[in-house]
């Protein structure tokens, strides 16, 4: 069976597909996503299946592998990271404002 076949099969195969690149493009981890869609995933494939078909334990790993491969192509497509400097960020106030342990009034010897 292949990736066609399974979706031609089950209807919630190419939402979750498209849920794994929406979670890769806004920065999801696989995991997270994984998590998120078990439930999900093992109605559609595996042993809460309602195809017999997709009741294998083969189905399950090629519609993870065929998850992975969309969530992959959606974190790719992620912009680059904005080069931000420090004193931008709203936690960094009061940092140079901030008291030391050591005496710093006079030079160092």
């Amino acid at each position: 069976m292949d990736w066609r076949s399974m979706v031609w099969l089950e209807p919630e195969l190419p939402r979750l597909e498209e849920a794994a690149r929406t979670a890769g493009r806004n920065g999801a981890t696989w995991d997270d996503f994984l998590e998120a869609s078990h439930q999900a995933l093992s109605k559609a494939v595996g042993r809460g299946a309602q195809h017999d078909e997709l009741q294998t334990a083969e189905a399950y790993e090629l519609a993870r592998a065929a998850l992975y491969t969309a969530w992959s192509k959606g974190a790719k497509s992620q912009p680059a990271p904005v080069d931000v400097q420090p004193d931008h960020f709203p936690w960094a106030a009061g940092f140079d404002e901030q008291q030391t342990f050591l005496d710093t009034s006079e030079p160092y010897r």
